[in-house]
């Protein structure tokens, strides 16, 4: 008899939970708040019967807070249908979970990080922005894959102060994922810091700043720009070419001068938006710029860019300063007029 009985109290405790689950109402477990009870729940999410499951999600998300811990510490579970179900109950629960998801970020199963950031990537909360960009460092390609989508879902404008200080940061993919956030937000207050971000080393990252400022260019700090493209356009024009200094000169040519001399280095420092735009008859100006501050990283941006005059001007530069360089078949630079 005591056999039979050690065998059978093990079918008699599922057999409650089965009952809780599929005939008490799910407010008995918000009431209770008892881990124990919490946790059986959990479990009943590997259960094979669809019913007991859903119930268990219904009663888990009716538990609130107080199973916030126990779902988070389950994510460790690798069952692609449970990770799901987990994610769908720590939404539910929403505010009250941002905290514990932030601080799991730290914990040692990187299912329970790949979690927390996919959940995290999902709430309005301002506190998971920072959160996020944190886990495009995180040692783990899952995680830091699942945290580029979050950061990409973003519109919060609240996330923009952050993401302008990673613009800074010493990963690419951190820069490049920031940036193209910001294009997506499309805030005035990024405008500067993406100008900035055209000079960066990473071509893809030059890239990104330019759609973005280029979406933008109807912001002040952008339409300057343009503007003194558009100038330089026309003094190259009036004087067919760069207007030089010369012993005899009216005043209006030595302005026009003293204009170009001034600006070319700004069309440098931005020449990639000028790619992305295609704007007639801004060649001269973009090799006018090369010639004076061009460099590898400009050689190679013109080399790969699309359009022949600044290919060709790129060649000839590699040839005169001994450099090797070549035309890749896919550029993650910016391309002459695609915006």
């Amino acid at each position: 008899m005591d056999v039979f009985t050690s065998r059978l109290r093990p079918l008699v405790l599922h057999l409650i939970v089965l009952m809780s689950v599929l005939f008490c109402v799910p407010q008995a477990y918000s009431e209770t708040k008892d881990t124990e009870k919490i946790n059986a729940l959990i479990r009943e999410l590997r259960n094979n019967d669809p019913d007991v499951r859903w119930k268990a999600v219904d009663a888990l998300k009716e538990t609130g807070s107080a199973a916030v811990g126990p779902l988070i510490e389950a994510m460790k579970d690798t069952d692609p249908d449970v990770h799901r179900m987990l994610v769908d109950i720590l939404k539910s629960i929403g505010n009250p979970a941002v905290g514990p998801l932030i601080a799991s970020l730290k914990h040692s199963s990187s299912s329970v990080r790949v979690g927390a950031v996919e959940i995290l990537g999902k709430t309005e909360d301002a506190r998971a922005i920072e959160a996020l960009i944190v886990s495009l460092r995180d040692e783990s390609a899952d995680v830091r894959e699942k945290a580029m989508k979050a950061m990409m879902k973003i519109r919060d404008r609240r996330a923009v102060e952050p993401l302008i200080v990673s613009l800074k940061d010493g990963s690419t993919d951190i820069r490049r994922v920031s940036a193209e956030v910001l294009l997506q937000i499309k805030d005035p207050r990024a405008v500067e810091p993406l100008i900035d971000l055209l000079s960066d080393k990473s071509a893809d990252v030059r890239r990104v700043a330019a759609e973005a400022l280029w979406q933008m260019r109807n912001e002040p700090q952008v339409k300057n720009v343009m503007e003194v493209m558009k100038n330089l356009i026309q003094i190259y024009r009036t004087y067919k070419g760069i207007p030089r200094r010369a012993a005899k000169m009216s005043q209006e040519k030595y302005r026009d001068m003293e204009y170009f001399n001034d600006n070319i280095k700004l069309i440098y420092k931005t020449y990639s938006l000028f790619i992305l735009g295609a704007q007639l008859d801004s060649e001269p100006i973009l090799v006018a710029a090369f010639d004076r501050y061009g460099d590898r990283q400009m050689a190679s941006d013109f080399l790969n860019c699309g359009n022949q005059q600044l290919m060709q001007e790129a060649f000839n530069w590699a040839r005169d300063n001994y450099y090797e360089l070549s035309t890749a078949s896919v550029s993650s630079g910016p391309r002459w007029g695609r915006k």
